[in-house]
């Protein structure tokens, strides 16, 4: 029997070279609403297949051959398992990896990620460049060092920004004073100040980047870049399903290593490959395309399997399954991923030499239709959801044929059903982004990548809030603005106890400060009376009356007399 099936699969090896073996073109692609969405990468999931009945291959009863003719695929649905497969198992329980009890509060989970090391990184990185520009003013108090209060406050002032959509506001607007401003934003910090530390704002040494950048092309990013990765995956477990994909963020300005992608919204910009949760959309590992990098410990290979390779490393062993699209998706990936303890699902290009013609040929098929090939523990699928056009898919983590029944009479695979649930990880990702983006417009790329960075880290924390407290219904807006609200409250309090600011200004930088009484914020009163503080300094009018709530001298044509009944309604009301 063996001895038959032998011969005639060298039959069929000996017909398929004789034959002209065509290989399908992947620019007649078309989408289809009925299966799954395109891609957001050049390439669709879908082709219309123009090779007649003549040219395929002849075949046996249960075996596919693969383009190269090598490759064997069974038409025959493997025996299943009584016990459910090992590569679909997972041991870690996902979630927070710290103490639970030590996270009380929205800005204790952003602290995970910018604690004390980035932000005391940032500030000194910040300082070398202030005083590099020190020089070109002419006052030496507006090129003052930064330190951290400042720099987190400043931090906070993005947040807000975004959560209002302001981020590509003109950022005069927001500390306008005549009614249209913010508040928080004129209490918090001065115009210039601001202005003056987003200019400056810098992530590595710039006295020895030169030197750095002859080996990296992310040198001037690559420190801070490196420290939040490693803090996303050290205070987060993954779930059992994660996306891989690319994200493009927007940037028009000048960077050797722009990428030009339509079918992205931004279309062009710096493109980041991500590693995504596909259930709660939490950011585990990050990867910026740099191109070609100089020969040096950053130069590394591009090719989508390596990509796929480094994205996963922090996860190989631990059985968790993979969704990628088919910029991604080969047979030798699905076969390094099996070696890693990894699973794979992912649409796969029809121009593939691993599959069968039979998988790419339409014309005999009925619209709604299957076909499966087999090998050891991988599984390839072609879907036909229109007359004339399909869909292949590859599976390491499926081996049936089992159909979906929630999709009727479409009888979609569960492979299907299961690509398109765990599919969107990165694309969500970047949609939540976008939704409240403190992204600002900027001329340097390093700047755009921090951005995108703080964005990631807003969603992270969100994440980490709602798996330590489950039952919360705090919206992702108002989570980030009680973040935004205890980064800039030290740095209020710090401007509240400055004696040359306008006492109007102090009022309000006590009320964001949430201090009970401006008495910390204004001078002591000293002997039995004072110039009044409303009057005009050259009338020097003295008093000895004060105000018992701001404890500032108060001549008797700015005070009011109110008596204690009239004062306890006041309360009430």
């Amino acid at each position: 029997m063996s001895e038959n099936l032998e011969k005639e699969r060298e039959r069929i090896i000996r017909l398929l070279n004789e034959s002209s073996d065509k290989e399908l073109s992947d620019t007649d692609d078309v989408s289809s609403d009925d299966f799954v969405e395109p891609s957001e990468h050049e390439t669709e999931t879908e082709e219309e297949a123009d090779i007649s009945e003549d040219e395929l291959p002849i075949e046996n009863n249960n075996l596919l051959l693969g383009k190269d003719s090598t490759t064997t695929w069974s038409k025959k649905e493997p025996r299943p398992n009584v016990r459910t497969p090992k590569r679909n198992i997972i041991s870690e329980k996902p979630g927070f990896k710290g103490r639970k009890d030590s996270i009380k509060s929205p800005i204790d989970c952003f602290r995970l990620f910018f604690d004390r090391e980035v932000i005391n990184t940032i500030t000194a990185c910040t300082n070398l460049q202030i005083q590099k520009v020190g020089a070109n003013y002419s006052r030496a108090r507006d090129t003052r060092p930064t330190d951290e209060v400042e720099i987190e406050c400043f931090i906070g002032l993005l947040l807000f920004a975004g959560t209002n959509r302001s981020g590509r506001q003109n950022i005069k607007d927001l500390w306008d004073r005549d009614g249209l401003g913010v508040e928080i934003f004129y209490a918090s910090m001065n115009y210039q100040r601001f202005r003056f530390l987003l200019q400056c704002l810098r992530f590595d040494d710039i006295n020895s980047r030169a030197q750095r950048k002859t080996m990296d092309k992310l040198a001037p990013i690559r420190q801070l870049f490196e420290m939040l990765v490693r803090k996303f995956q050290d205070n987060y477990v993954m779930s059992e399903y994660t996306t891989v994909d690319e994200q493009l963020v927007g940037f028009r300005g000048r960077c050797s290593f722009r990428q030009y992608l339509p079918n992205k919204p931004a279309r062009y910009g710096i493109k980041i490959f991500a590693l995504v949760d596909s259930n709660v959309f939490y950011t585990y590992n990050l990867e910026v395309y740099a191109g070609s990098q100089p020969e040096g410990p950053y130069k590394v290979d591009n090719t989508p399997k390596e990509v796929v390779r480094r994205l996963v490393e922090p996860i190989s062993g631990t059985w968790r399954n993979v969704t990628v699209d088919n910029w991604f998706t080969s047979v030798p990936l699905a076969e390094y991923m099996l070696q890693s303890k990894l699973t794979l699902v992912g649409t796969l290009k029809k121009n593939k030499r691993e599959l069968p013609q039979q998988m790419v040929c339409t014309k005999q098929r009925e619209v709604n239709s299957s076909l499966f090939g087999f090998r050891k523990n991988m599984t390839i699928l072609s879907y036909v959801p229109k007359k004339g056009k399909n869909v292949i898919l590859l599976s390491t983590m499926h081996s049936s044929m089992r159909i979906d029944s929630s999709t009727g009479d479409k009888k979609k695979p569960e492979i299907i059903s299961f690509y398109n649930a765990t599919k969107g990880g990165v694309d969500t990702v970047d949609e939540m982004c976008v939704t409240y983006s403190v992204s600002r417009n900027a001329n340097r790329w390093p700047m755009v990548i921090f951005f995108h960075l703080i964005n990631v880290v807003g969603i992270n924390s969100f994440v980490i809030h709602n798996n330590i407290n489950p039952g919360s219904k705090m919206y992702r807006s108002k989570f980030l603005r009680e973040i935004a609200r205890e980064l800039v409250k030290s740095f209020i309090r710090r401007r509240a106890e400055m004696k040359m600011i306008p006492n109007e200004l102090k009022r309000k930088t006590a009320y964001f400060a949430d201090l009970s009484t401006l008495e910390s914020a204004t001078k002591q009163r000293k002997g039995k009376s004072g110039r009044c503080v409303v009057c005009p300094r050259n009338k020097d009018m003295k008093t000895k009356l004060f105000c018992c709530s701001c404890n500032n001298w108060m001549c008797a044509s700015h005070m009011v007399y109110i008596c204690k009944d009239c004062k306890e309604n006041s309360k009430d009301h």
